[in-house]
């Protein structure tokens, strides 16, 4: 049988199988998960030290390790920490050994950067010794390239106790509001025999809770699992273990800098409770460490979080009923929430109607509040739901018109004082009864109780609960507006 060749024919069919290509590229792409966080570079983590031969007798016997995460002296820039290590080294074996013991000081943050652990100083029992600066492979599998590490001369004598001191500085890897540490165990592989154990501690510089620390699941950080919150303090206790990846520790967590705007506020609204700009920058606060570059956060301190910034602006709307930038503040936050899942979940839907008629609320008291004219120029609601028509926006998905409360109305003048922030603990205990005169409210303890249906809720609001209000969008650069 013959077949006639066409180039011309070729050509067609080779375009239309690269047309069906790109669609099928289209496709895979627009179903990726819409709250995948990007991940910002990576920043060196601290370290165990490694030994430098693999056949060593000397053996780890304890270890403990405290990350003290210091105050911002510039907001702007990303958190930074203090580093002390200190290890109890015992040689084992029948002979002396003298070796260099090294510490990974760089790594490959992922975008062509090798940034550095600053001011690394190094004793051993008690006296400051030299250290050297060396190129090499990091231990880690995923370490390719090589990076800077630190290495100094040891002698273990045999059977006594050698102790290893350092100290440095640390900087966090992040983006505002979040930002988080590491610590690798792993390093600590080569030593003989398993490590006896391993106390590590993240000192924050303020009391450490689920709504500040990442203490399960997030899509943007990650802390390690088995940490113990008490007071400022989170930490963990390992015993007789093998050093692997699982092992090392992370920490996410909210800036300093963010969580001490959050306690300013909540100060403002206990010193002020009639003021209406002052629930509402609240509930702006609580908003911004809520929230991610997509949706808010799913752990147990986001779940928390949302429901005290609902608080809040509801009662800075209750406040300043005729106020349309707080109308729709009040809708971004309920918009950010929902807007990922109101095709697939009816609650989500009526959320998101509810934004939706916050933001008809803000549009009718001030149309050409630019806020909220770039807020439905945006795109975030959906084409169908409102649009421009002859100059004017017309909300389609409000099947009622929103009862519009006018701007004179007084507020009530019931006089309501915020309630103290509780706090999630590791390990709960039933909130006690404030006092009659209530001390300025703090954020030192939370534990989680039941509501009158059973359904278990993290008690982290009541019906006067004081949200923390921040920056009215932190994911649309175009949203961000200043408030006096």
């Amino acid at each position: 049988m013959r077949y006639n060749f066409s180039w011309s024919a070729s050509i067609k069919v080779i375009l239309m199988c690269a047309a069906l290509l790109a669609l099928v590229l289209a496709a895979v792409l627009a179903i990726r998960p819409a709250l995948a966080d990007i991940a910002p570079p990576q920043m060196p983590p601290g370290s165990n030290p490694e030994a430098e031969t693999i056949d060593t007798k000397v053996r780890m016997m304890e270890e403990k390790v405290v990350i003290e995460v210091l105050e911002e002296t510039n907001p702007d820039e990303m958190g930074t920490a203090w580093v002390w290590a200190e290890f109890q080294m015992k040689n084992m074996g029948d002979v002396p050994e003298r070796m260099m013991v090294r510490f990974p000081s760089s790594f490959d943050d992922g975008i062509s950067g090798y940034p550095e652990i600053e001011n690394m100083l190094v004793s051993i029992n008690n006296v400051v010794v030299d250290t050297a600066r060396v190129n090499r492979v990091g231990v880690p599998d995923n370490w390719n390239d090589p990076v800077q590490w630190i290495e100094f001369e040891v002698l273990f004598p045999v059977g006594e106790m050698v102790e290893i001191e350092v100290e440095y500085g640390l900087t966090g890897t992040g983006e505002y509001p979040f930002v988080s540490y590491g610590y690798l165990l792993e390093t600590g592989v080569g030593w003989y025999d398993t490590i006896g154990s391993a106390e590590i501690i993240v000192r924050l510089p303020y009391a450490a809770s689920s709504l500040n620390v990442f203490v399960d699941s997030s899509p943007w950080g990650r802390t390690t699992a088995g940490a113990n919150l008490s007071g400022n303090e989170v930490s963990w206790y390992f015993e007789d273990f093998e050093p692997a990846y699982e092992n090392n520790i992370s920490i996410a967590m909210v800036w300093p800098s963010a969580w001490n705007k959050i306690k300013e506020e909540q100060q403002t609204v206990w010193d002020n409770p009639q003021d209406g700009d002052a629930w509402g920058r609240l509930g702006k606060m609580y908003k911004e460490v809520g929230r991610l570059r997509r949706g808010t956060r799913t752990d147990q301190g986001g779940d928390c979080l949302f429901n005290m910034s609902v608080e809040a602006y509801q009662k800075a709307l209750e406040l300043l009923p005729g106020d349309a930038l707080w109308h729709a503040a009040y809708a971004d936050l309920l918009v950010w929430d929902s807007v990922y899942g109101y095709t697939r979940s009816a609650e989500a839907r009526a959320q998101f109607i509810e934004a939706l008629r916050e933001m008809y609320i803000a549009y009718t008291l001030d149309p050409e509040e630019p806020y909220v004219l770039d807020y439905l120029e945006s795109y975030v609601f959906p084409r169908e739901a409102v649009d421009l028509e002859g100059g004017e926006y017309i909300f389609y998905w409000l099947t009622q018109t929103p009862t519009l409360i006018p701007e004179e109305a007084a507020p009530t003048q019931t006089q309501v004082l915020p309630t103290l922030v509780p706090i999630v603990t590791a390990t709960p205990e039933p909130t006690p009864v404030p006092p009659t005169q209530p001390p300025v409210p703090t954020l030192e303890e939370e534990t989680p109780q039941e509501d009158s249906g059973g359904i278990k809720l993290p008690f982290c609001g009541s019906a006067i609960l004081f949200p923390l209000a921040l920056g009215i969008v932190a994911g649309f650069p175009f949203l961000i507006r200043k408030r006096n």
